[in-house]
């Protein structure tokens, strides 16, 4: 019930609900358009490899959300 949220004073322009609907319009399309790569590529590697890809991301991702909260 996102959409039905009451949204911040200070939420920035475009704004419904709790939901940014810039960055919904930008995420739906890439997320529609790129998941069957990630599905072709997950059948493609084996079990193992893809749990080390999948682990470099999410170590990367990590590294960086600290970064910006230290920094």
């Amino acid at each position: 019930m996102l959409i039905l949220g009451q949204s911040p004073t200070d939420a920035p322009v475009g704004t419904f609900g709790l939901v940014n609907l810039l960055a919904f319009l930008c995420i739906v399309p890439l997320t529609v358009l790129f998941a069957p790569v990630g599905a072709s590529l997950a059948a493609k590697l084996d079990a193992n490899r893809l749990k080390k890809v999948f682990a470099v991301v999410l170590l990367i991702t990590g590294v960086r959300m600290l970064a910006q909260l230290l920094l």
